[in-house]
């Protein structure tokens, strides 16, 4: 199974490497202060993941709620499948962000683990249960709560569940070094809103993303962002150094402040 994942990964490699390069938008301060808070959403999702950094979010005045509105520990998702059979054929997680000062709600969807084959998680063809739940959830949320602005955002295949549910249900979307898998659906759904897709430079999934067909058709380059931040070495496709060197860039006063209270590792490379 290694030595096929290992063909596949330098198979897609070479692809992308030959694909035609689209045009991704810069990153800006702007941006940095529209994103940060998601990609720390995002990354909060791997709930429990230790070896992350964890953005303490509250202090934004944001809470994490389930579904029926009861407060979640940061060591546990909003949602998760309550049984194994669920976990085996879903495995879908998510939190649920709802702001104490206005009526925004923030859909996390959870990604793929880094140290997991990408391959399988991200790529492979397969079964959309996931993406058929995530609908769902999102779709009886809204009805429940039909006074609330809900955003999606997502990480890796939680970035192409965002997605998915953007052209669905119509809300606005950001993903982060996302997957290029979108279940838009036999009927190609794309409802209006506002989507981005923000990857960081060599992040594998950025480069599988200039040949992946379905994704070439539903993002266009001006909703692509790519960043260009030192990782020193480290995993490019990190959700937590992503979110960082996003926090650092940013000018917004409330975002400054949380930045001075996390240890970030990732510096702004933006003047």
């Amino acid at each position: 199974m290694k030595k096929i994942s290992k063909a596949c990964f330098v198979a897609l490699a070479a692809l992308a490497a030959s694909a035609q390069a689209d045009v991704a938008r810069p990153l800006t301060r702007d941006i940095a202060n529209e994103v940060a808070l998601y990609s720390m959403m995002a990354s909060n999702a791997y709930a429990g993941d230790r070896e992350k950094t964890r953005f303490p979010l509250e202090r934004l005045g944001w809470k994490k709620v389930d579904l029926q509105g009861q407060p979640v520990p940061e060591s546990s998702n909003s949602y998760q499948p309550r049984t194994v059979v669920g976990d085996m054929f879903s495995n879908l997680q998510f939190d649920i962000w709802e702001d104490s000062n206005s009526k925004r709600t923030v859909f996390a969807f959870k990604g793929t683990k880094e140290k997991v084959d990408w391959l399988t998680g991200d790529l492979m063809v397969g079964i959309s249960i996931p993406y058929k739940s995530a609908k769902k959830h999102v779709r009886e949320y809204m009805a429940a709560h039909p006074d609330r602005l809900v955003t999606v955002t997502g990480h890796s295949l939680g970035g192409g569940l965002a997605l998915s549910v953007s052209f669905w249900e119509g809300v606005d979307a950001v993903a982060f070094n996302t997957s290029p898998r979108v279940f838009d659906g036999a009927r190609n759904q794309n409802k209006a809103a506002r989507r981005l897709a923000v990857f960081q430079e060599n992040d594998i999934l950025q480069k599988v993303r200039r040949w992946y067909p379905k994704f070439l058709t539903k993002i266009k380059p001006g909703q692509i962002v790519e960043t260009r931040f030192d990782y020193a070495r480290r995993n490019t496709h990190r959700s937590d150094l992503l979110a960082e060197g996003l926090l650092a860039c940013s000018t917004d006063p409330g975002l400054r402040e949380l930045a001075a209270d996390v240890q970030l590792t990732v510096s702004c490379y933006l003047e």
